[in-house]
């Protein structure tokens, strides 16, 4: 790991009740550039409620980040789905990509 780790996302005392039932308490939580994350929990534990995409889209608000939920999307302010930083454009996607070569080098063989 890094030595001066990036947080990519940052819950702060998250709780959840549905159907008159509490599924989260006060969670807190913070993802590091590189890792990665897996929830466990008991059976009704709240994992799949997390999935759905009004809830995946309440997330991707408080933490100004895209929800791998496709279907959250379209529940989104129009202020993050709008939001370069958040959602770059296809352009900027394209710049984004690798190339297997640096722009402007051709490679050739010698032989």
């Amino acid at each position: 790991m890094m030595n001066n780790p990036q947080v990519i996302v940052a819950l702060n005392n998250i709780s959840k009740i549905s159907d008159g039932k509490r599924i989260l308490t006060q969670l807190d939580l913070e993802t590091y550039d590189g890792e990665s994350l897996t929830l466990q929990s008991t059976s009704s534990g709240g994992k799949s409620t997390l999935q759905r995409p009004d809830v995946a889209a309440k997330v991707a608000e408080a933490i100004d980040y895209p929800s791998p939920v496709k279907d959250a999307t379209p529940l989104l302010t129009p202020a993050l789905r709008n939001n370069p930083m958040v959602f770059p454009s296809d352009e900027i996607k394209r710049l984004m990509e690798p190339t297997s070569a640096p722009l402007g080098i051709k490679i050739r063989q010698q032989g």
